[in-house]
């Protein structure tokens, strides 16, 4: 009896003596998946995280929309929804909790080629609608849209005056090329001699990606520009979850509020939300 006790207590000792990492090996793995926009600063965040929490098991899905992360958090498959809108419709009905925490601009991208550097409230309008085809050197335009339900054009839609009209039927008509993820988007307008798009500041830096960034109605798209008001576009960036939050989900969003959290999102290109 005194042998068998002896073996059983330096198993446990063995057990009890291991690390953290090693006796979490077997732990559940958080799926983590939304918007494109969000994906690539979570992404970021995530890879942060483990280095202090190598325990933790997270996989970040490619994007999915922040639709198909609000509907995987409400039905189970997903333990975090990355998405950069606020709840719509019946989501409001499913009783989940969102924490903002990242802030993008939303800018009117063009290929590095293109000479113009601003865009007026009437160019934007014409261009859209088909009424403006050429830049100021004669280069013909190559517009790109997002898909019904985007994000970015939900903001564009109620802060330019006259574009929801000019997008809705450019989505009727189909006159325009339609992107369907950030990536896409951001890489149709580097490939694409002369085209125009709308992404957002923080892809744009976090991706390294070749896209001027065009004023509007003469003010550069910047975070003093944006907080002083002048600048009008942006969206904000959240996680999307139900309660209750499982302890390891509580510490990563601890982490992306602290000082150390925070300072990484500025430093890829985003503005922290207090």
């Amino acid at each position: 009896m005194r042998r068998i006790l002896i073996v059983c207590l330096a198993v446990a000792g063995l057990v009890f003596s291991r690390p953290l990492q090693a006796r979490e090996s077997g732990a559940k793995e958080f799926v983590f998946g939304g918007s494109g926009t969000n994906t690539l600063l979570t992404e970021v965040l995530v890879k942060a995280f483990r280095e202090k929490h190598p325990g933790v098991r997270i996989k970040v899905l490619s994007s999915i929309g922040s639709s198909g992360g609000i509907k995987g958090v409400h039905r189970g498959k997903i333990a975090l929804g990355l998405v950069a809108r606020p709840f719509r419709g019946i989501e409001q009905t499913w009783g989940l909790k969102a924490l903002r925490y990242a802030r993008t601009i939303i800018v009117f991208g063009a290929n590095p080629a293109v000479t113009d550097d601003d865009l007026s409230t009437k160019d934007v309008v014409d261009i859209y609608t088909g009424k403006r085809n050429k830049w100021s050197d004669g280069g013909r335009i190559v517009v790109l849209a997002r898909e019904e339900g985007d994000s970015g054009a939900e903001v564009l839609m109620k802060a330019v005056a006259g574009f929801k009209a000019a997008l809705e039927n450019a989505w009727r008509s189909g006159i325009w090329r339609v992107e369907y993820r950030d990536g896409d988007c951001n890489a149709s307008i580097m490939r694409l001699r002369n085209a125009i798009g709308w992404t957002d500041l923080g892809s744009i830096r976090l991706g390294n990606h070749k896209i001027k960034p065009l004023k509007f109605n003469g003010v550069a798209p910047s975070e003093e520009s944006l907080l002083s008001g002048k600048y009008p576009f942006y969206k904000d960036l959240a996680f999307v979850y139900r309660e209750p939050v499982p302890e390891p989900i509580l510490e990563f969003m601890a982490f992306v509020r602290s000082a150390e959290g925070t300072e990484l999102i500025r430093e890829n290109g985003y503005i922290p939300v207090p």
